[in-house]
């Protein structure tokens, strides 16, 4: 399985380094991955954005990311 990501801090970088950082984690450490990527995925967004928001919230920084991003599976 491939992860490919672009992240873009269209605001400023701590959104797009803190994604870059830790949403890949977040997705393969769910309980669900790899037999439903979908939900690992959905919960693995769910989670870092708890996460950033508390802890950039405090700081008053930009909460923002654009990012675009692929999972590729192997078929075999």
């Amino acid at each position: 399985m491939s992860y490919f990501a672009v992240f873009d801090g269209h605001c400023g970088e701590s959104c797009s380094q803190f994604l870059k950082d830790n949403l890949h984690d977040y997705i393969i450490n769910n309980p669900e991955f790899p037999n439903d990527i979908q939900s690992s995925m959905v919960k693995g967004f769910e989670k870092a954005e708890e996460i950033f928001t508390k802890e950039y919230a405090e700081k008053n920084m930009e909460k923002t990311a654009r990012q675009v991003f692929s999972l590729i599976k192997a078929l075999r």
